[in-house]
């Protein structure tokens, strides 16, 4: 049941990350890191599930936080960009 909760909640952030891709051009680094932090959380809880192995488990997890965490950054940057620019209508 959990694997089954996880795997919506990784669809649901891939066809998130898809739709704002889509949506905002300029956020595509943004959200491919943020999914790509997913992924390398799913498969971190399949290593530890699937070969036991704990150590690969912990590691890959940090390593996915960690690009989740890039993927927010990458996105609040690029926003806070894009809100310092001036309005051409206010240039005018």
């Amino acid at each position: 049941l959990a694997a089954v909760a996880s795997g919506g909640g990784a669809v649901v952030v891939f066809a998130g990350a898809l739709w704002s891709a889509l949506r905002r051009r300029r956020l595509v680094v943004a959200n491919l890191l943020i999914a790509a932090g997913t992924a390398v959380t799913g498969a971190s809880g399949l290593l530890n599930s699937v070969a036991d192995a704990m150590t690969g488990f912990a590691v890959t997890l940090v390593v996915g936080v960690a690009l989740i965490f890039v993927g927010f950054l990458a996105a609040t940057a690029a926003r806070d960009e894009a809100s310092s620019r001036p309005d051409r209508a206010e240039a005018r």
